[in-house]
């Protein structure tokens, strides 16, 4: 009797486990089937109103830039801007950040971020190595991982990088 009882609360578990896994598959598809369609687009816009607060949300239902980490890291604007004199070091400072170095002055951000710039260039290169750095990430993988791909190419181009992520400031 005991025995069945177990089984019954772990299959319980089990089934609301799948049930659970299920809805989130369901939810990523719905997101990557909108960010396909609209990926050959020039520029797209979204849609915004305001509650009785005076806060403003997107209307959009499943690809919004106030999204998940899936969303922020497959959003991008449509028209760059180069990262300049200190554009560098606010996207180190990002980086960090999607890494959870963000109780830290912003200077050891950067630190942190040029101590790891071979790994993370690496894993702009290879994205698809199970040890690859961005997946180091335990909050937002998919924003570091675009973010190790700006990284790339402001140490390949310098300042002069046209950079299309937001960057959390």
């Amino acid at each position: 009797k005991e025995d069945l009882q177990v089984w019954r609360g772990e299959a319980a578990a089990t089934h609301h486990a799948n049930a659970h896994n299920r809805r989130t598959r369901v939810v990523v598809a719905q997101k990557l089937y909108v960010a396909k369609k609209f990926r050959d687009e020039e520029s797209i816009y979204f849609p915004h109103y305001i509650d009785f607060r005076g806060r403003v949300y997107p209307s959009a239902a499943y690809l919004t830039p106030q999204g998940d980490d899936l969303c922020r890291g497959l959003l991008e604007f449509a028209n760059g801007k180069p990262l300049g004199k200190d554009g560098g070091f606010w996207l180190a400072s990002h980086i960090a950040g999607l890494f959870d170095i963000d109780k830290v002055p912003f200077e050891e951000r950067v630190a942190w971020t040029w101590a790891h710039d071979e790994e993370i260039m690496a894993a702009a290169l290879s994205p698809e190595d199970d040890n690859a750095f961005w997946r180091k990430s335990k909050d937002n993988p998919v924003q570091a991982l675009a973010a190790c791909y700006e990284w790339l190419g402001f140490r390949m181009n310098g300042e002069a990088h046209v950079s299309h992520i937001s960057v959390a400031m």
